[in-house]
């Protein structure tokens, strides 16, 4: 358990440390904040979703590797071609990149984004959900 919560800071902190070295926070430092934390977990959850399965760590980084690339190449290229944005909105990266987008240069506060918001916690949700699924089913085998 403690591994999942120092993984999900780590990612914060790292996080963090980017926006800082290019030029520090500008805008809604809370908005920027939440999204950061959506953000994490939701990666977090997917890195533990995909070690779930791998039967070691080099096959768990491996697989993380080729599945979570694509779920972050698709929110930076969205704005390439109408098809590549239409399959961006299905990831949870485009959100949250739309999110700290729109915080830090626009300012945003959270009631600007609720919509960007919910989808996040509904990753969350779905994500963590079929995470203790498989491990219980793992474990109960």
């Amino acid at each position: 358990m403690a591994n999942r919560f120092f993984g999900l800071f780590l990612t914060i902190l790292i996080s963090l440390v980017i926006i800082i070295i290019n030029r520090g926070f500008v805008g809604n430092f809370l908005s920027t904040a939440v999204f950061i934390i959506l953000g994490s977990a939701v990666f977090t959850g997917l890195g533990l979703l995909i070690a779930s399965y791998a039967d070691n760590y080099s096959s768990a980084s491996l697989l993380s590797t080729i599945f979570m690339a694509p779920l972050i190449l698709l929110a930076l290229l969205a704005d390439l071609s109408q098809e590549i944005e239409y399959i961006a909105h299905l990831v949870p990266s485009t959100y949250v990149f739309y999110g700290i987008k729109s915080a830090m240069l626009n300012n945003s506060r959270i009631s600007d984004l609720y919509p960007e918001v919910g989808i996040l916690l509904i990753f969350n949700i779905l994500v963590y959900a079929l995470t203790f699924r498989v491990l219980k089913k793992k474990r109960d085998i």
